[in-house]
């Protein structure tokens, strides 16, 4: 299967297909005088990458530091982090586990501590730009409109998303910070219970 957006093109389905259709594109684009840009990819398999499919290849930034990628060795980019399998390579120190996943589309796809770590991802950003509007603007009506429109939709699309389970207790603790926030915004004090569960209604059910 081939999902794109734009430019983004990603390409599901058992290794074999990936490589050959992979192997088409780059027909593809040079016939196009284009040119895949392998560094600007990534490769995910939910049972790893065996290492012994990788090389190591080491990679100078901008400021002058070197990191160390694992490139898959027949598609030539590099395999999503922590999606290696196998043991460290000769020399390298065996470290903590790194969450494997892939960001498809917008959604994460990995493991449930990858899904998690977007998740918290998306409710960090979701807390700054709302606390961004709120300490900006004055006009309760307009801070509530912007926070429905532009905040809440991020956190839509992560709970439409990723399962129940990678949520807990990031979404709680954003419930509390935008009730705090709501509570701010239109100086109501602390709201009732009722209150409370009137903010978290969608719009048809006669909620905030």
């Amino acid at each position: 299967r081939v999902l794109a957006y734009l430019d983004d093109v990603y390409l599901v389905g058992p290794r074999a297909w990936v490589e050959a259709c992979y192997a088409r594109m780059r027909v593809a684009y040079a016939a196009l005088g284009l040119e895949l840009r392998d560094d600007k990819g990534v490769v995910y398999s939910p049972h790893g990458i065996d290492r012994r499919q990788t090389v190591r290849v080491a990679r100078r930034h901008a400021d002058g530091t070197t990191t160390h990628v694992a490139i898959d060795a027949t598609l030539g980019v590099p395999v999503a982090g922590g999606g290696v399998v196998g043991g460290p390579a000769a020399g390298e120190a065996a470290g903590a586990p790194t969450p494997a996943g892939v960001v498809v589309v917008g959604s994460a796809v990995g493991t449930p501590a990858f899904e998690r770590q977007q998740a918290a991802a998306a409710y960090a950003g979701a807390a700054r730009l709302l606390q961004i509007i709120s300490v900006a603007l004055t006009d309760p009506q307009i801070t509530c409109l912007l926070v429905r429109h532009c905040v809440l939709t991020r956190l839509t699309f992560a709970q439409r998303t990723l399962p129940p389970r990678a949520h807990h207790p990031v979404s709680v603790a954003f419930d509390d910070y935008a009730r705090s926030t709501f509570e701010h915004v239109l100086r109501t004090g602390p709201l009732s219970r009722f209150g409370a569960r009137l903010l978290t209604l969608p719009l048809r059910c006669g909620g905030l």
